[in-house]
């Protein structure tokens, strides 16, 4: 059984086919199908994404229909655009957290790039965390105040579980 998404079939039946497979091969079965999709959504942006953007950007920059006052001569600076992409939700978080890291520390990644594997914005990111730190000193918190606090409420959880169970 194959199920259409525009011209690009996928096995609705991977999901069944993996149910009765070992973790480490449904590890591997849910990464390569993410990379998968992380390369067709490439295409999409590269194929078709970019290509309106562009054709739109100059019908406005042409006609001002916007009245923007912004002219063809700043073509360069508007068409210098990132289109994000959705990400996926980790397989195994802990495991790719530590290899970000380990990719950080010897500076073959860069915090942007990790923002960006993630799906969001680097800039939002850093002036979001920016905001969050001089609030936080504002009142007088540290981040380890955050961590303990986010431990407490996973005991928590975790205790009402075993209660119930």
């Amino acid at each position: 059984v194959q199920t259409c998404a525009l011209p690009i079939c996928f096995p609705v039946t991977i999901l069944s086919v993996m149910a009765d497979t070992s973790y480490s091969a449904s590890r591997f079965g849910a990464l390569a199908d993410q990379d998968n999709w992380r390369s067709i959504q490439k295409w999409f942006v590269d194929m078709f994404v970019k290509r309106v953007w562009e054709e739109w950007l100059t019908m406005q920059l042409l006609t001002d229909s916007w009245k923007l006052d912004i002219w063809m001569s700043k073509f360069d600076k508007y068409n210098n655009v990132k289109f994000i992409t959705r990400s996926f939700a980790s397989v195994d978080p802990v495991k790719d957290i530590n290899a970000d890291l380990m990719m950080l520390q010897n500076n073959l990644a860069s915090p942007s790039d990790v923002i960006n594997k993630l799906g969001r914005d680097p800039e939002e990111t850093f002036l979001q965390i920016a905001k969050d730190k001089e609030r936080m000193r504002e009142l007088g918190i540290t981040t380890a105040d955050v961590v303990k606090a986010v431990q407490q409420e996973d005991e928590e959880d975790d205790n009402k579980k075993k209660l119930s169970a």
